[in-house]
């Protein structure tokens, strides 16, 4: 099996295999813009879930599966089970 890496700035990320497709992205402009509306926001809840989904990549799938026991606050640290279906 080949691996595909793609390197940005330090970051180091893997492509699954199946995933060599375009992806589409929101613009600077529109995250800028979702940001903006989530800050007037009172639903902590919502801003969490769309921060995640924005800046991490996990998929909704893996999301859902977060427990609180994955997440260590001190360390700044989430553990993502990946599902399969």
């Amino acid at each position: 099996m080949t691996e595909k890496v793609v390197e940005l700035g330090r970051d180091r990320i893997k492509i699954a295999k199946g995933s060599e497709k375009p992806v589409e992205f929101y613009t600077e402009e529109t995250v800028e813009s979702l940001m903006f509306h989530l800050e007037k926001s009172k639903i902590i809840r919502g801003k969490v879930v769309v921060q995640l989904l924005l800046f991490t990549g996990v998929r909704v799938s893996e999301l859902y599966g977060i427990r609180i026991r994955d997440i260590e606050v001190l360390k700044r640290l989430m553990t993502i089970i990946k599902t399969i279906s």
